[in-house]
């Protein structure tokens, strides 16, 4: 398990503890139950770049890096 912080500007910070093996779509799920942005307007930025849609997109994430969610 990893801890994700998803952070909206002008809202609260939520914390959730997910498997780093989490598949993308159980992952864009989560996030829309957090956050209520739909998957389809979901865009990811790792380590300052656009983040692929790829099948386990945080199993390479390390200590303090996080995955930035926007709309």
């Amino acid at each position: 398990m990893v801890r994700v912080t998803i952070r909206l500007i002008g809202e609260h910070e939520d914390v959730i503890f997910i498997s780093e093996y989490i598949h993308i779509g159980d992952l864009v799920k989560r996030i829309e139950s957090l956050t209520r942005i739909p998957p389809v307007f979901q865009q990811y930025r790792f380590r300052n770049e656009d983040h692929p849609f790829v099948a386990h997109p945080i199993q390479d994430i390390k200590l303090g890096e996080e995955i930035v969610v926007v709309s």
